[in-house]
């Protein structure tokens, strides 16, 4: 992800099969772009494939507009990385039309936002760490359940303290990311305390993810080609993808 950069994120799956050079030409064009309910768009990419996995053209001459269900329309302007927009706020169960022209070919693709995330319940934000433990649930946290048919939830937690104060372990710790480089079904999840690795406010965000989309947040982001080959395809007119995202953040306090 990754999309956005959260996703970003949003972390590795499996090593890609070989790519199908056919399609990954350069001269075709590539949008990747990822809406996020409650802000503004910020992170829709437009270029063209140069050569090996991340060498990349922008294409920061084209005039891309963004279009929402009610008739509210946002040209996307380019800021040196990526097309944006100050003047529309992305809203959850929307649906947003993306329409651009490159060379004469008209390049659409369209996304419905997720349901918003809610909170439903956190047993304790203020945490006490044992350094002894081997590893004991600390913290439980519930959400909204959406469908899980069509929508799955992905994990992130940060340390917020710029200076990191280490949390002396006998055992591994910091292992959060481990457990949940995948997406996950269920509207809840326990925090253990050997999740965490330092000690400090730390914030916990869920992301609502459609399942068709999955393979854009669990793929490294690095290797361009081979998301393109892997991911979803929903753009007419170019390769790549077009989703969005809705989202909820919880702070904790490890001590």
């Amino acid at each position: 992800m990754r999309i956005s950069r959260l996703l970003i994120l949003l972390i590795c799956t499996s090593s890609c099969s070989k790519y199908d050079e056919g399609v990954l030409r350069s001269e075709n064009p590539v949008l990747m772009g990822i809406l996020y309910a409650g802000q503004q768009s910020s992170s829709i990419r437009f270029f063209k494939l140069t050569g090996g996995e991340t060498t990349t053209e922008p294409l920061s001459n084209v005039a891309l507009t963004l279009f929402d269900d009610l008739g509210n329309e946002a040209p996307l302007q380019y800021n040196g990385s990526t097309y944006v927009t100050n003047s529309m706020l992305i809203q959850p169960q929307r649906t947003y039309n993306l329409k651009a022209n490159y060379n004469g070919e008209n390049i659409a693709s369209s996304c419905t936002i997720p349901p918003a995330l809610i909170l439903v319940n956190i047993s304790q934000s203020n945490i006490d760490i044992d350094e002894s433990s081997e590893g004991s649930p600390v913290t439980n946290i519930s959400w909204n359940e959406l469908d899980n048919e069509k929508y799955s939830y992905a994990l992130k937690l940060e340390n917020l303290e710029e200076v990191k104060t280490p949390i002396p372990f006998e055992v591994p710790s910091g292992n959060f990311e481990r457990l949940y480089d995948s997406p996950v079904l269920n509207s809840a999840v326990t925090l253990f305390d050997t999740d965490f690795k330092y000690y400090g406010q730390h914030r916990l965000t869920v992301y609502a993810i459609e399942r068709s989309l999955e393979n854009v947040y669990f793929y490294n982001s690095s290797d361009i080609r081979g998301l393109l080959q892997s991911g979803p395809d929903n753009i007419h007119g170019a390769q790549g993808y077009f989703g969005g995202v809705s989202s909820l953040s919880v702070e904790m306090l490890i001590q």
